[in-house]
């Protein structure tokens, strides 16, 4: 079987996909195995047919996702995978070091990621050596979109936004508490129905109060998980993530606060992802 492979770097909301040595990409839904079970992935994968089948003997797949922190939960992806493609060698890992690997490639770092969720990692340039425990949505995930959108909504039913953020906020969403409430109780990820706001604070970042709310996020971040690595202060801190892309000026600002040694910002690692097993 001649040489090629598939990348693929899943966040909880979506994930993306590149073929070697072709260079086809894809985007599909995201899939975190603690939310989604190996039926629900193969009927979301079967949308994309005609790309899946077109690489189905692949030599070998590369799947980075959220939510693959164990053999158990590796295994609601790889038999999804399997499905389709049954002759590939099929590579279960943590988005964790797949960020590490797209940022930082072979030196040694803080891969951060801020996204739908958070998480970090102490990286030696081959291995994760050591990861501060994110603690997902209900009890962390400082910085990510969810974390900075439950901060708002919190700040938006409770009354305390700025006029005009308030009133700007209510004509693009006009939602009510009760009805809001009841839905996400019930909703099947309510993680995702939470982070849906974070758009719009981007698009309004220039509210003071919206700022004050995503800083205060990231310096939670940087307390919780960041400042916890020996010697963090002397290592390049290098972030990916659709948040940390949208709010990178404010996140320079907070590693500046600590005097940390801001790296650089990937918005999405595939590309350097691709590279790296290149």
């Amino acid at each position: 079987m001649e040489k090629s492979f598939i990348v693929i770097d899943s966040g909880s909301t979506k994930a993306d996909w590149i073929h070697f040595p072709s260079g086809s990409k894809l985007t599909t839904k995201g899939f975190n195995p603690f939310y989604h079970k190996t039926h629900e992935i193969t009927s979301e994968l079967r949308k994309h047919i005609d790309f899946l089948t077109q690489f189905y003997n692949t030599s070998e797949i590369f799947w980075y996702g959220s939510g693959c922190s164990n053999p158990q939960k590796n295994e609601i992806i790889f038999n999804a995978l399997k499905l389709f493609f049954p002759i590939s060698k099929i590579h279960i890992e943590h988005d964790l070091l797949g960020a590490a690997r797209a940022l930082l490639n072979t030196q040694k770092g803080i891969a951060c990621i801020l996204g739908t969720g958070s998480n970090s990692c102490l990286y030696d340039g081959k291995n994760i050596i050591s990861n501060i425990p994110s603690l997902g949505f209900l009890l962390g995930d400082e910085g990510s979109a969810t974390h900075i959108s439950k901060k708002f909504l919190k700040s938006f039913f409770y009354g305390e936004l700025l006029p005009e953020t308030n009133q700007k906020f209510i004509t693009q969403f006009a939602l009510d508490r009760a009805q809001f409430l009841n839905e996400l109780h019930n909703s099947k990820e309510p993680n995702l129905m939470i982070a849906q706001f974070t758009p719009f604070l981007s698009e309004n970042i220039h509210f003071l109060d919206v700022q004050r709310i995503v800083k205060d996020c990231f310096r939670e971040f940087f307390n919780h998980q960041v400042s916890r690595y020996e010697g963090f202060l002397n290592l390049p801190i290098a972030f990916t993530g659709s948040v940390a892309n949208a709010f990178e000026e404010i996140l320079k600002e907070v590693v500046k606060e600590w005097n940390g040694n801001f790296y650089q910002v990937i918005k999405n690692p595939i590309d350097a992802l691709y590279n790296f097993h290149q």
